[in-house]
Parts: C-alpha cells; structure tokens; sequence
C-alpha cells in the first residue's frame, strides 16, 4: 500500500491572521514522502461577501496559490462551507480534510497519518490533540479521548485507537461517505457545527452495528496536531453560534439511511426502523470519551496487536 497515491481536498477556514498557519500546512504536506496530491478549498471568513479574494501575496501566496481549487468569501460557519464542497466537486478525491485555521502543524507526519488510512482504511478520522502553550489553549480539545497520549509503561507507545466521536476541528472523511452527510447538510440551518459533528459519527457507528464496516473513528496518536485555539470564529463575523438551533438536531432520515446502505451494506440489508432504529444524533447518545480499540508500538518500533479489543456484537456498542 505504500505505493498508492492519494488525492486529498483539503477545506480551510481562516482569517487573514490565520493564512500562514494554512501556509505552514501545505508546506509540511508537500514535503511528505509519499508523493500524495493535495488541493486546497479556502474559505476567507473575514473577507467582503460576494467579491474576488484579495490576491494571497509572498510565501503565503507562493505556497497556497498553486494548490487552490476554490475559494469563498464572506462570513461563513462550517456547515456553510462544506456545503459548497458538493458531491461532484470532490469526486475523484479520495479524502475531504476539514481543517480549522488557528491549527499548527509543526509535530504533524503525513506519512505517518496516511500510513493508518492505508492499513485500516477508515470513513473518519483526525490526528491527536496537542495543546499549545498558550495558556488560553487549556487542553486543545475538551475531550479528552481526542488528546496526545504519552508512552505507557509497557514499553509502548499508543500509536491509533478507534473512537465513538471524532470532532469538527479537523476530521478527515473518505468520499464516500461524503455524499450522504452532504445531503443532511442541506436540510440544516448550519448555524451550528454540532449537530453535523454528531451526525457523520452516528453514521458509522450504525455502519458497525449493522456490519456493513468493522472500524469506527480513529485518531492517530503519532502525528498529533497542535490547537492555537485563536477564536477565529468568535472573534470575526463569522456567523457561527456556540447554541444548536433546535430544528438542525435532525434525525437521520430514510432516504439517507438508504443511501448508505446501498453504499456500505450488503445487497439486500434491511433499512426500515426496526432494523435500523438508531437515527438520533442529538444528544450523542453515548459517552464520546468510549474508546474501542487501541493499536501500539513498542519502543522497537514493531507494531503490536491491540491491547484492547473489544467484540463487535451490538450490545457491546450500547
């Protein structure tokens, strides 16, 4: 597998203050070993709405210009972003990659990431958690399944695990399933990022109950990503709100629930409501924190089986 070629979008939300952390980011992606092709979606949330982007000048210019594939302007939550980023437009990518601006990709390794998309062939995933020094930053992410993890005392290193939750700051999804959370995506305001968050992991947990896919979430725990945590978002009129619009707590409905069965399932997987009961994604309706499986590395660099692994029978994922 480390032959094959990756295409990857890569969506980026920033404001101007925030550019040469996108910057940073190609930069570190093109200088990766595996020769992968990265294309660039800019949202300029702090820029005039409706107008030509101001012209990316110098290194920043240099570096982001040859790979953009499309920008917007104007002020803009996530939901109204990846709502331009339509089935067609990121066809023939293998991978969509939400990343938010005010994140560091100093500690990153694409080639260490890609690596895991590779081997266990993921619909969701996101790097680690590293939190910057900033003491505003806290911990990075207020989860804290989704933060760095140190060495054990086991003479290993935990290099991925498998989540119930993978969160909005930078998930990466593979195109296939991008058209069905696409199709939710419309039917919402999209004020709100939360409830898109909490849909695309309710789509592949019921993707494992229904065993149509053996893999929830993963985070890789070896290329871990550093939140500056700027406030972007409220710092700018951005559009974006911290409460849910009631309307946008949608269930999952029919019609998606039979896009993906069609796309994941054998032929022949029933889609009614008994069989397929579990379509609310507000709230989440498990503790995000759960871990399933985790993969490690001892200090030789060998990777070793997981230490935790846990039954793939429904009543376990409850």
């Amino acid at each position: 597998t480390s032959s094959e070629k990756l295409k990857v979008l890569i969506s980026i939300a920033a404001s101007r203050s925030m550019l040469g952390y996108a910057a940073a980011t190609m930069r570190r992606l093109q200088a990766s070993n595996a020769g992968d092709e990265f294309k660039l979606a800019l949202f300029r949330y702090d820029e005039a709405p409706g107008q030509e982007p101001p012209e990316l000048e110098g290194d920043v210019g240099a570096t982001l210009n040859p790979h953009i594939v499309f920008q917007s302007t104007g002020p803009s939550c996530h939901v109204h972003q990846w709502r331009q980023l339509t089935p067609d437009f990121v066809k023939g990518y293998d991978y969509v990659w939400s990343i938010d601006g005010d994140i560091d990709s100093l500690l990153f390794s694409w080639d260490i990431f890609r690596h895991y998309l590779l081997e266990l062939r993921p619909l969701l995933a996101q790097a680690a958690c590293l939190a910057s020094q900033n003491k505003s930053a806290k911990k990075g992410t207020e989860w804290r399944h989704l933060r760095m993890k140190p060495p054990g005392n086991n003479r290993s290193v935990p290099a991925v695990w498998e989540v119930f939750f993978v969160e909005m700051m930078y998930p990466i999804f593979s195109t296939r399933i991008w058209p069905v959370l696409y199709q939710h995506m419309l039917s919402l305001s999209g004020y709100a990022p939360f409830p898109m968050e909490r849909m695309w992991n309710r789509v592949v947990w019921n993707l494992v109950e229904q065993n149509c896919t053996d893999l929830l979430g993963i985070v890789v725990n070896l290329a871990p990503l550093k939140h500056r945590n700027l406030k972007g978002y409220t710092s700018t009129p951005s559009h974006c709100s911290k409460n849910t619009p009631h309307n946008d707590c949608r269930e999952i409905n029919q019609s998606q629930v039979d896009v993906i069965a069609a796309t994941f399932c054998p032929p022949g997987t029933k889609t009614d409501r008994e069989s397929w009961p579990d379509r609310q994604v507000c709230p989440f309706p498990t503790d995000p924190n759960r871990l399933q499986r985790t993969w490690h590395i001892d200090y030789d660099g060998h990777e070793a089986i997981p230490l935790i692994d846990i039954s793939r029978q429904r009543s376990r994922l409850l």
